[in-house]
């Protein structure tokens, strides 16, 4: 196995790390940062108490779109991965 192969079953298997945990507080980190720039206040906001709305229409909390956009994520960046190994194979003639 490649190093990008082993790089791609690390982030997807997330046996040595909670993806829960870590997108959590990513995101309790980030709105906690916006909150002290808006207010200048340190306050804890947690993702499952931030409600969204289409109009109004309520989507869902913040907790399920980190979660929804980290799986995204994660899984553009294997692209990524994926065609940066095509090219290096493309350039090596294999």
């Amino acid at each position: 196995m490649n190093v990008i192969d082993e790089i791609k079953d690390y982030l997807t298997n997330g046996e040595s790390f909670s993806k829960e945990d870590l997108v959590n507080d990513m995101t309790v980190e980030a709105l906690s940062d916006l909150h002290r720039e808006l207010q200048d206040t340190d306050l804890m906001v947690f993702p499952d108490e931030v409600e969204l709305f289409w109009g109004d229409d309520r989507i869902g909390d913040l907790e399920s779109m980190a979660k929804k956009m980290y799986d995204e994520m994660l899984v553009r960046f294997l692209n990524v991965l994926d065609s940066f190994k095509q090219s290096k194979r493309d350039l090596n003639g294999k």
